[in-house]
């Protein structure tokens, strides 16, 4: 959580509704870190140690998940869904307008990480969309780490592209960054020093969403930045929220 700094800059700059966090890497007895990054915000989140929070280790801290609400639109929020992993979070909201909308925070498995765990979670995508689809809007976003085809990004797609693939052609769903009304660099990972570049955090959406998300960027390097991600930006995504 070294670009707090950054984080709280662009929380403001882009006066950001949900702000949705992947690899936060805090164990259980430090989110509450989370909650001092704005007082503005309602923190749900999920520890590197969700799943065992009692081990004096942790085996892999490359994990933890987050959603951060604005006070103006967590009062929508009905409750938080119920997941059965430490590597995706949900709420579900109900909004004026009679619209509801579940939202997922995702971080899938790293590419050094054995393919078949990464189908795992995907397969838990896929359940999760089957199931709240049913009553509402499915919105899933997060680093997927897993390259996705549109309009703006080509190339060849390896075995774990594929895997996603299949769910999203299945579902109709889109990602909002690799249309061409995104702006920014196509990539949104940069390895560190000039490493490899790929287009791996996603905004996943219904491809017929009956609002139309506008102004999605994708901000470019700032020395603030100490990721090797850069943020997906979607303002007026989804709906007019009443003050």
């Amino acid at each position: 959580m070294s670009a707090v700094p950054y984080l709280t800059n662009c929380l403001e700059k882009y006066d950001i509704n949900i702000c949705a966090l992947s690899e936060h890497w805090l164990r259980k007895c430090n989110i509450h870190f989370l909650q001092q990054i704005d007082s503005k915000y309602k923190i749900y989140a999920k520890s590197v140690d969700e799943l065992l929070p009692t081990t004096q280790k942790c085996s892999n801290y490359r994990k933890g998940v987050a959603l951060l609400v604005s006070s103006n639109i967590d009062r929508y929020v009905v409750h938080e869904i119920d997941v059965d992993s430490d590597r995706i979070i949900g709420i579900k909201m109900h909004l004026p307008n009679d619209v509801t909308i579940f939202f997922f925070c995702v971080y899938l498995p790293a590419a050094s990480l054995p393919i078949d765990l990464f189908k795992e979670y995907v397969d838990l995508l896929h359940e999760l969309y089957s199931v709240y689809s049913q009553n509402g809007i499915v919105i899933f976003a997060g680093d997927f780490n897993a390259k996705v085809q549109g309009p703006r990004v080509s190339g060849v797609q390896d075995d774990r592209s594929k895997i996603l693939r299949r769910v999203l052609d299945e579902f109709s769903l889109i990602s909002l960054n690799t249309q061409t009304f995104c702006k920014g660099p196509i990539h949104t990972f940069q390895g560190y020093e000039n490493g490899p570049c790929s287009t791996i955090d996603h905004i996943i959406v219904p491809d017929n969403l009956p609002f139309k998300p506008e102004n999605v960027n994708i901000l470019d390097d700032d020395g603030l930045n100490l990721s090797d991600h850069f943020p997906i930006i979607c303002t007026s995504c989804y709906v007019f929220f009443p003050p």
